[in-house]
Order: structure tokens, then C-alpha cells, then sequence
């Protein structure tokens, strides 16, 4: 029992030993801790006193930058004017401050601090304490330095110059520094790459230097003492002039499925100049790039219904913002033409007579209202539309000018033989042609008809330039149908004195004469197709073309000449051209019309076409008996020689007919010309002289005095536009045989 009770107590004294060594551990744990807390705190508690007695060694000043520090400058290089107005993106915010920003860090302090200085009185209460009743004299204590003055600090208290300079031309800058040794720069591309360096005057001075490229620019100034030091920047631009774009298209137009080429341009800037290229068809993007750096761009025009347009845009922004754009386009045509057999719809109701002018204006008639392509279309080097026409497609140039080639085609569906009457697309061209054949006539030598086309000079240069077709003459005026006036087929009135009307196509002339070389003999005289069959010369005219004949071929015409062609004896022609209301010599001037070689294929229509152009060269002649101007012996031998060269041209009649023409039509009349005239006439052997041409009756001679009262009362009734007495009156007239033919003047 007792020793049951011992180990137990053996066992508890035990446990309460190891009890006391933990709470010894424990004791010392917490000792150490609260010395650590202590000495932590302590250390925090001195730590603002050595910030506020220490001198920083960094050698930089406290500064942060502020709103002050900064200014706007301009850097776009441009001047404001019409061509630019300066935007938010042709400035920059630009640091002007000299100061370097920098804020006090703990290694800018020493890490030894000296002992702290005590004041005078400090000093003595502490040293006096323990002495308090002595009467001894208090003693100073001076605390001696612990390190050298600092070193002055340097300062760059300025700097500043060139902002924005082109590329190749030298910038300036200045800067002023304080208690420097030394000072440097240095300039920075924006990449940081270094392009120029040097030393600087410490004091300051004036810096230039040149930058070739352009781009933005740093220049650092640093200003040394020592091991110390402080530098400023100042940012710059370098352009290379105004930021302008530039796009053109190698086409001026297309059509669907065309590839269009755009040449895209930059110039100016501040490099690097970034391009933004779109390139769209309507609603349809058909390039999109934002930094684009080719210099051509290709696309493929779409197939639209109707016209669109083609746009490309560029859009330029260079290194410091500043932008700009440029925008070229052109139009889409549709491709879409017309077929022969659709335009020959549009005169399908026309029934040609076989006379040509009449069946010109027929056809000219049909094509009123005709436009040319607003669909269909390309532009041409003043940037003018040129539209397709059916015309032009005929012709063979789709898109050409098309005025000639309306009446060429016109002529053409007329059923008018080209081989008679020229048929051009370009007007002075048509000129020449017709001029070879005695078929053009300047505007102040001759009467125009319907029919006839009528050449324009709008210029006034001397070159026709349009054309047209005569459908009226009055007695001031004259109505013409053109093609390309005003983009279509119009008709058109002008004055017949108009300078701009500058000659005439005689396509009536041309057509009497292929009609007289078409006849043939007349049926009751047997004539032979030879020339001159009533023309008796004694001398072969190529011989002497001014040679009287020895006698009139309309008195008697079945005496044999000496030398020419025979005349079947039998028969007397004009018998049956008197009674059917001819003048004989109408059948003279008929045979005149062809040459003694071509074949002769008469017929009554011929022949009133002779009488008809008969009777207007006599109304010519006529009227150079009142003329009183004088025309030079050198002239009046010119148009001698002219006959004459037709004349020995193997007896070249039309031709000869023509030179006779040319000098009837003359503007201006003279009684000279009319000798000029009787010369001709003794070839011709037309009486041609002005007394026997005046001595002829006219129509009205004829009539008696009742059927003149009924014409005059008719022509009143007329010219009040009375027109219901005027067709009575025509009755009444044709009732007796008289036909009348109302006709405007031609």
C-alpha cells in the first residue's frame, strides 16, 4: 500500500517538473518576441528624425511633373490657308519643363548617419545633472562634423527650339544650364536609335543640326558635375512636307468584268504614314485594307442592271496624328446593244420611192427622237460620256461622234448607191469626198434644197465639224433633222445666213446626174449613145473647146456634123418633147450629164430633172446681169482653163458642167462672168447667152388672163392661210390642166 502511494507520488513530483521547465521555455519565447516588438518600434519612432536630418546624396531635386510642366505646339508643318485649316490632330501636347521629374527614395540617403548634433543647453543639463549643487562653470559640448559638404547640384534651366522641321533642313535649339562641368546631347529617333550626338558648352548654347529622314525625334540634353547630373527632352517632328494622298484609275470607264487597276500615291507626312485603302462597287466592298502598302490595287468590276459607280478611297494618317484622304472613281456602264434587225423595225413602214432625197428624209423622219445610250457608254479624254448608238454600231465605232454616221446610215437604208454619193463618218472626211466629185458646195455659192446635207463649222476654224439634212428652205431660214444634237436626233431651225453653216452636199445634183446616166435613147429618135448628138463643132473639141458649133442642134438637128456623132436623119426628137411640154435643150443638158461613153437610159423622169436644172442655171445667170463688180483677168483665165482641162479629159462633160456651175453660183455677180458663161456656151450649146435666156417665155406667159386671175386669187388665199379656198382654186386649175406644185423654196 505504502509503496503504491510512493510511485504515485514519484510520478506527480515528475510531471510537475517537466510542467515548470515548459512554462520556462515559454517564458523566454515571449521575452524574446517583446524584444523584438521593442526594438522594431524604436526604430520607427527614429526613422523621421533621420529623414528630416539627413541630406539626400542622389544629387537630383524633388519635382513632379504638372499641368504647368506642358504646353500645345503645332506640329502638322503646314501653314492654314485655303488648302488646310488645322485640326486637334495637327497638335501635340509637348513637355517644356527643364526639370527632371524624381521623387526622394531610401537609397538616396546615406545608409551611416553622423551623430545627431546637440544644442548648448542640451549639453549642460545632461552634463550638470548629477552635480546639481555644484557651483563648477557649465562646459559646452560642440559635436564635430561627420562628412564633407555635398557637392553643387547641376541644373538645365532651359530648353527649347525647333518643334516640327521638314526633312533635309536644319532645326535650332537652345539651352541654358546651371553649375554644370559639362553638358552633352544626344538625338533619338523613335525607336530609340541615335542619330547625332555631341558635346555641348556647359554654360549652354545654341544648337543646330540637319535630319534627313522623317519621323518623330527626341532631343536630351544632359548637363554633368561630377558624378552628378540632370538632363531635359524636348520631342520634335520631322515631315517631309504637306500629308497628301493621291488614287487614279488606269480607265476612265468600265463594264462588268473588267479588271480596273488604282494607282494609290503618298506624299508628306511624318513618317510612319499608315494607308487605309477601301475600294467599293455601290453596297459592295470589293477591298478593304487598313494598312496598305501597295502602290497598285486591282479589282474586278461586277456586272450590274443599270450604271454604277467604282470608288476608292485612301485614307492617311502620319506619326503624329495629322490625316487626310483622297478619293478617285468611275462609272460602270452596261454592255448592252442593239441588233439590224432591231433597228430596221423602227422603218419598217417606209416605202422608198427611188427618189433619193425624198426616200433620205423618209428614213431621216424615223430615227426623230432617237437618244443615245445612257446604259452603254464610255468617257473619253475631256471626260465626256460618249454613248453607244445603232448608228455608230453600223458604222463600226460604237461610241464615236456620230452626227455623220446617222446621215451615212440614213443614205444607206435611203437605198443611195455610195459609189454615186459618198457616204463618210467623219465630216471633213465627207467634205473632201464629195468636193472630188463636184457634189459639195460652199454655202455662199449655193441654193440649198430638201435633201441636200448641210455641213456646220461651230468652231469657226475652217473645219466642218457637223452635219445635218435639209428638210426645208424658206426665204430666210432653213430646217434641218440631226443626229448627235443635244445626245439624240432632233430637228433644228437656223438662219440660211448663219455663219456657222459653212457648206452644202448637193445630193439633188447628184441624183439628177445618176439619173441621167441611167437613160437611155429616146424611143422616137434613135440616138446613139454618144456625146454631144445634137452638138454640130466643125473642130474636134479637144482640140479647142471654145469652138462655135456651126449650127443650133435644137433647129436642125439632122445635119451630120463634120466630125462628132450621127443623128439618124429619119426621125426629129424634138417633135414629141415639144408636145409633151419640154424645151428641147432640156434633152441636151440630159446627155451633157453623162459622158459620150456611158450608157444612156432615158426616161421622162430624167428628163424633168434636166428641164428642172436647166431652167435654175438660166434664174442663175440671170442674176449676174444686174452685177456690177469687177473680177480679175486672172480669175475669169482660171475657170478658162479649169473648162478647158475637162473638155481635153476625153470630152469630160459632167465635168465641164461643173466648172459652169461653180461660176453661176458665184456670190458675187458680175456682168464679167457672164462672158466667162457665153464662152462656155459655145462648147456646150445651150443658150446660154443672157438676151436669148431673157427672151424665153415663161410659164405664166402662157397662161391666159383667167387662168392668172385664178393663180393670183389662189397665191392671196394662200398667204392669208386660207387654205380651203386655196385647194378649191387648185381644182378648179388642174380641172384645166394645170397642175400646181406647192413647194417651199429648193
Amino acid at each position: 500500500m505504502v509503496k503504491r502511494e510512493k510511485d504515485g507520488l514519484n510520478k506527480y513530483i515528475k510531471q510537475c517538473v517537466r510542467d515548470r521547465a515548459r512554462r520556462r521555455v515559454l517564458i523566454a519565447l515571449l521575452a524574446i518576441c517583446a524584444a523584438l516588438v521593442a526594438g522594431g518600434v524604436a526604430y520607427e519612432m527614429i526613422k523621421p528624425a533621420i529623414t528630416v536630418t539627413a541630406q539626400p546624396i542622389c544629387g537630383m531635386q524633388e519635382h513632379v511633373h504638372s499641368q504647368d510642366c506642358y504646353e500645345t505646339h503645332l506640329v502638322c508643318g503646314l501653314e492654314e490657308g485655303p488648302e488646310h485649316t488645322h485640326e486637334e490632330s495637327c497638335y501635340a501636347t509637348v513637355l517644356v519643363c527643364t526639370q527632371t521629374q524624381h521623387t526622394h527614395e531610401a537609397a538616396c540617403y546615406p545608409e551611416e548617419l553622423a551623430e545627431p548634433t546637440l544644442s548648448a543647453e542640451e549639453g549642460t543639463e545632461e552634463t550638470n545633472a548629477p552635480a546639481a549643487d555644484t557651483e563648477a562653470p557649465q562646459e559646452t559640448l560642440t559635436p564635430e562634423p561627420t562628412e564633407e559638404a555635398a557637392a553643387p547640384q547641376p541644373q538645365i534651366l532651359e530648353l527649347q527650339g525647333t518643334v516640327s522641321l521638314p526633312a533635309g533642313q536644319a532645326g535650332q535649339w537652345k539651352f541654358a544650364a546651371q553649375d554644370a562641368e559639362k553638358a552633352a546631347y544626344v538625338i533619338e529617333n523613335a525607336e530609340g536609335e541615335t542619330v547625332a550626338a555631341g558635346e555641348l558648352p556647359a554654360a549652354g548654347d545654341e544648337l543646330e543640326c540637319v535630319i534627313e529622314k522623317s519621323g518623330l525625334y527626341t532631343l536630351k540634353v544632359t548637363a554633368f558635375a561630377g558624378a552628378q547630373q540632370h538632363q531635359a527632352a524636348w520631342p520634335f517632328a520631322v515631315t517631309d512636307g504637306p500629308l497628301q494622298a493621291e488614287t487614279a484609275a488606269q480607265l476612265r470607264s468600265c463594264f462588268g468584268g473588267d479588271e480596273i487597276v488604282f494607282t494609290l500615291k503618298t506624299t508628306g507626312g511624318v513618317a510612319p504614314v499608315k494607308r487605309h485603302v477601301t475600294i467599293w462597287q455601290g453596297d459592295q466592298v470589293l477591298f478593304d485594307e487598313e494598312d496598305c502598302t501597295q502602290d497598285q490595287v486591282r479589282v474586278t468590276a461586277q456586272t450590274w442592271e443599270d450604271v454604277s459607280e467604282i470608288t476608292a478611297r485612301v485614307q492617311l494618317t502620319d506619326a503624329t496624328g495629322a490625316a487626310c484622304q483622297a478619293e478617285t472613281a468611275l462609272p460602270c456602264a452596261v454592255r448592252k446593244t442593239e441588233t439590224a434587225r432591231q433597228w430596221e423595225k423602227t422603218m419598217a413602214r417606209v416605202e422608198l420611192q427611188g427618189v433619193w432625197p425624198e426616200d433620205l428624209l423618209a428614213i431621216a423622219r424615223t430615227q426623230l427622237g432617237y437618244e443615245e445610250s445612257s446604259l452603254n457608254f464610255i468617257v473619253d479624254e475631256e471626260g465626256m460620256r460618249k454613248g453607244y448608238t445603232r448608228y455608230g454600231d453600223w458604222f463600226g465605232s460604237d461610241y464615236g461622234d456620230w452626227c455623220a454616221m446617222y446621215v451615212s446610215f440614213c443614205l444607206h437604208y435611203a437605198q443611195v448607191p455610195a459609189e454615186a454619193f459618198p457616204q463618210k463618218g467623219n465630216c471633213e472626211k465627207w467634205i473632201a469626198a464629195l468636193s472630188e466629185r463636184g457634189l459639195y458646195a460652199r454655202a455662199a455659192e449655193y441654193q440649198p434644197r430638201q435633201g441636200d446635207l448641210i455641213f456646220f463649222d461651230w468652231e469657226q476654224d475652217g473645219h466642218a465639224d457637223h452635219i445635218g439634212v435639209v428638210t426645208a428652205v424658206y426665204d430666210d431660214k432653213i430646217a434641218t433633222i440631226e443626229g448627235n444634237s443635244g445626245n439624240g436626233v432632233q430637228e433644228k431651225t437656223y438662219a440660211l445666213a448663219d455663219p456657222a453653216i459653212c457648206g452644202y452636199g448637193r445630193l439633188n445634183d447628184a441624183y439628177e446626174a445618176y439619173l441621167a446616166a441611167q437613160a437611155t435613147p429616146v424611143p422616137t429618135a434613135d440616138v446613139r449613145p454618144t456625146a454631144e448628138a445634137t452638138a454640130e463643132p466643125t473642130v474636134e473639141p479637144t482640140v479647142e473647146p471654145t469652138i462655135e458649133p456651126t449650127a443650133e442642134p435644137t433647129v436642125e438637128p439632122t445635119i451630120e456634123p463634120t466630125v462628132g456623132p450621127t443623128v439618124e436623119p429619119t426621125v426629129e426628137p424634138t417633135v414629141e418633147l415639144k408636145e409633151k411640154g419640154f424645151d428641147p435643150l432640156a434633152y441636151r443638158y440630159f446627155c451633157l450629164n453623162s459622158h459620150y461613153k456611158s450608157k444612156l437610159n432615158f426616161t421622162f423622169e430624167a428628163l424633168k430633172s434636166a428641164q428642172t436644172a436647166l431652167n435654175r442655171l438660166r434664174e442663175g445667170i440671170k442674176q449676174h446681169a444686174s452685177g456690177e463688180a469687177k473680177i480679175s483677168p486672172e480669175e475669169i483665165e482660171a475657170y478658162k482653163s479649169q473648162f478647158k482641162e475637162a473638155i481635153n479629159d476625153d470630152l469630160n462633160s459632167p465635168k465641164a458642167l461643173a466648172v459652169l456651175w461653180e461660176v453661176v453660183r458665184k456670190e458675187v455677180k458680175s456682168k464679167d462672168y457672164l462672158e466667162l458663161i457665153k464662152d462656155f456656151d459655145r462648147v456646150l450649146a445651150l443658150d446660154l447667152d443672157i438676151d436669148k435666156i431673157n427672151a424665153l417665155p415663161t410659164e405664166e406667159d402662157e397662161y391666159s388672163d383667167e387662168v392668172k386671175a385664178l393663180i393670183e386669187q389662189r397665191n392671196i388665199a394662200r398667204a392669208n392661210k386660207n387654205w380651203a379656198e386655196a385647194d378649191r382654186i387648185r381644182d378648179l386649175l388642174n380641172a384645166q390642166g394645170i397642175k400646181i406644185n406647192d413647194k417651199k423654196i429648193g
